[in-house]
């Protein structure tokens, strides 16, 4: 493919710079050229590609779907961790809530017991 750009600041002023491009062949394919400049030093990097095939950041490409994913699934296991915890502390507040009841009942059958042995006396 054949091409000429024009001066590196010239493109290195706009975002990008769209030309046309004379492949091997003889056909004509629309080009887009994209300066960057690199931090810190005097240096720039011209990146050109074909203007349909733009490269995509990967946060929009293919990496925001399962990023979006993960966090959703996350929120889900910690919805479902607080869930089970707050079942748990509840469960454990019944159990001694039942102990006690259990010492009380054990304690007035006892006492009972002992009402009913000291009558027929």
């Amino acid at each position: 493919m054949a091409f000429s750009l024009p001066n590196s600041a010239e493109i290195l002023s706009c975002n990008a710079y769209d030309f046309e491009a004379i492949s091997e062949n003889g056909t004509r394919e629309e080009m887009t050229a994209i300066g960057v400049p690199i931090r810190d030093t005097s240096f720039s990097m011209i990146l050109v590609y074909p203007s349909g095939k733009l490269p995509v950041h990967p946060l929009f490409g293919g990496a925001f779907p399962s990023i979006a994913t993960l966090s959703v699934i996350t929120l889900i296991v910690i919805v479902l961790f607080l869930r089970t915890n707050t079942h748990n502390l509840v469960l454990n507040v019944r159990l001694e809530e039942a102990v006690i009841r259990e010492r009380e009942l054990a304690t007035n059958s006892l006492a009972l017991q002992e009402e009913i042995v000291r009558r027929w006396q």
